[in-house]
């Protein structure tokens, strides 16, 4: 399971939709759902609404968590 969120953490840089993320992941829409849940109530990720898509979007938290990974 934390795998998934650390693989939705790393697709996040890139604003995916939520249809998008489950691909990426190869697993059910309210997977990711429900990771994404995780990830927002933990101040990593937030989702907006862009008409009729959802995107995963990192937060400041998220990008600092991140960093150290990526640089």
């Amino acid at each position: 399971m934390e795998a998934k969120r650390a693989q939705l953490l790393r697709h996040a840089r890139h604003n995916p939709t939520m249809g998008r993320l489950s691909a990426l992941l190869v697993c059910a829409p309210s997977a990711v759902t429900h990771h994404c849940g995780l990830l927002e109530r933990a101040g990593l990720v937030r989702r907006e609404r862009r008409g009729q898509h959802v995107r995963v979007l990192l937060t400041t938290r998220g990008r600092h968590l991140l960093a150290p990974l990526t640089d």
